[in-house]
């Protein structure tokens, strides 16, 4: 395994299971017609910033064949995916992101990365765009639970996302035999998550980002600035924002901790 691969802070670390601790699960179904569940996506984003989603409404024929569209992809020759390599100052594109130093580490994995919101940016197969589109709806609606359960205008973030930028992240993962949000002002939590190589098989996640419109300012939404005593972030243009967080490594929660205000 090439040395730019290989994490020397990892080989330490030992993965922790606790049965005990599940991942919440939210039923979309229920979450149109029930309190208890509006509860659920309260406790699941304060406690947890993560949360699995049941009874969405996209078909599993959807689903099936961008996991397809993706596998094929990945299985073409090194030449071939090679034309559709990211471009040096770009983001959307085949190869690997964040790379900011020579001597940084790379994520063990093979990526295509693409724009897909607005659609006029769209560079995909009807599989793709029938997926992103489907993946918007769903994305919608939970940003407006969200605002309600937060106790905020849910038109205020619908018009900050609805003309908003989609980005889906396609990873091949290969066996390793070396394997052993801002605006909610801290009530809401950024989960720091890692992938876990599989030293016998291969691996696959197809990642989707929803992003506000370009002239949104990220920060604090000012409901919740009031009950919370003030921000704990700072307020900068999107486009600040996203030129910072892509001019970094992929470390962490570096981005967010550099919108957070010195007491």
């Amino acid at each position: 395994m090439p040395l730019w691969y290989l994490r020397s802070e990892l080989q330490s670390e030992e993965v922790l299971v606790d049965e005990s601790l599940q991942i919440p699960t939210i039923d979309m179904r229920k979450l149109m017609v029930e309190d208890d569940e509006m509860g659920k996506v309260q406790s699941a984003c304060k406690e947890w910033g993560f949360f699995q989603l049941i009874n969405h409404g996209v078909a599993e024929e959807v689903i099936e064949k961008m996991k397809a569209v993706v596998q094929e992809f990945f299985k073409l020759p090194l030449k071939e995916k090679n034309a559709y390599a990211k471009l040096p100052n770009g983001v959307e594109g085949y190869g690997q992101h964040f790379v900011v130093s020579q001597d940084q580490k790379l994520d063990w994995a093979d990526i295509l990365f693409l724009q897909c919101l607005p659609a006029s940016e769209r560079k995909m197969r009807a599989t793709l765009d029938k997926y992103s589109s489907e993946l918007q709806k769903v994305s919608i609606c939970l940003l407006e639970l969200m605002a309600k359960n937060l106790m905020i205008d849910p038109g205020q973030l619908m018009n900050m996302f609805q003309k908003g930028r989609q980005q889906i992240r396609m990873n091949y993962y290969p066996p390793c035999v070396h394997a052993s949000k801002i605006m909610s002002n801290g009530e809401y939590k950024s989960i720091e998550h890692r992938a876990v190589m599989n030293p016998e098989t291969e691996r696959l996640s197809i990642a989707t980002f929803c992003s506000p419109s370009v002239e949104t300012i990220i920060g604090p939404l000012p409901e919740l600035t009031k009950e919370n005593n003030g921000a704990i972030y700072k307020s900068v243009d999107w486009d600040e924002y996203l030129k910072f967080a892509l001019s970094r490594e992929l470390d962490g929660k570096s981005a967010i901790n550099h919108m957070k205000l010195e007491n």
